[in-house]
């Protein structure tokens, strides 16, 4: 039942409104927090209204919006900056699509950028996406883990939910509009999201709290919402040695040092019980007296 006195938006209007998005992305760890609380403020004012059920095709919520609202407000908030974020999106183009999603450190998050790195076509524009949310659950039908996604763009103060999609199997999106890109977008998500997980719980990152000033922390406890922002770090460059399998200096006369390209493994895990992809982070390897050899360019031929 459409509400009344609510203004339902056709799809040329939308389309209209698309064409005027002017993304905007945090610059800090105050703006990442202002990001999550716009994002708040939004779901709040159109559960209130009751617009969620009256939304047309995707947008459409007949729980009206309180799945949403309570991620947004319980996610604990990350500020990822340009460097960082676009490493793990490097990495996460070669991840492995596995049945079940395992996010050992990140089930549940809010993902502010400092530049986009995720992109969804929205009425036929495409926008970067300025931030990430995400919950992990059990799937009430199969039993298997499901992982909720909800992409916002940020613009004018107003944070709106742009992507949405729930994955209990990547390797068949649900896809019920048709959309030609999405499924590409939402396995691009999906593959951030498990390698952001992975590069956390591997510590090839780590995350420190950072201030976001009085004013927001104020405006957060207003609705509840924690002030802590954590921002993420890259650690340093591991360099390793060769071994023998005895655990001792291989006897190997290296002539020179070189970069071990970063790289996706199988690996077991006891808390998954299963093979689940571990990444293994670019390292120097060889004496550490011997010259560096420069790695040769990669050249594809592409033949039809």
């Amino acid at each position: 039942m459409v509400m009344p006195n609510v203004h339902v938006p056709a799809a040329d209007e939308l389309r209209t409104y698309a064409s005027q998005f002017r993304p905007q992305y945090a610059r800090t760890p105050a703006d990442a927090l202002q990001c999550q609380l716009d994002a708040i403020a939004v779901a709040r004012r159109l559960a209130g209204t009751g617009l969620y059920r009256a939304l047309p095709g995707w947008m459409h919520d007949e729980r009206d919006g309180v799945d949403d609202l309570w991620q947004f407000t319980t996610a604990p908030l990350y500020f990822w900056t340009a460097r960082i974020a676009d490493v793990v999106e490097q990495a996460s183009r070669s991840y492995p699509l596995q049945e079940q999603a395992f996010l050992p450190t990140l089930p549940h998050a809010f993902c502010a950028f400092e530049q986009p790195v995720l992109w969804a076509v929205i009425h036929g524009v495409r926008a970067g996406l300025s931030a990430l949310t995400w919950i992990t659950g059990i799937d009430q039908d199969t039993g298997v883990v499901k992982l909720r996604v909800r992409g916002l763009v940020w613009s004018g103060g107003q944070c709106s939910v742009c992507f949405s999609i729930e994955i209990t199997n990547p390797l068949h999106v649900p896809n019920p509009d048709g959309d030609p890109t999405f499924e590409d977008e939402a396995r691009a998500v999906y593959r951030w999201i498990c390698s952001a997980s992975m590069f956390v719980a591997q510590r090839i990152t780590e995350t420190a709290s950072a201030p976001v000033g009085k004013h927001v922390a104020r405006r957060a406890a207003h609705v509840s919402v924690s002030p802590t922002c954590h921002v993420v770090h890259m650690r340093r460059l591991d360099r390793r040695r060769h071994h023998d399998a005895a655990g001792d200096e291989a006897a190997i006369d290296w002539q020179c040092q070189w970069l071990v390209r970063g790289h996706w493994r199988q690996q077991f895990y006891p808390r998954a019980g299963r093979h689940v992809p571990r990444w293994i982070a670019p390292y120097v390897k060889g004496p550490e007296d011997k010259p560096m050899k420069t790695p040769k360019p990669t050249v594809f031929v592409v033949q039809r």
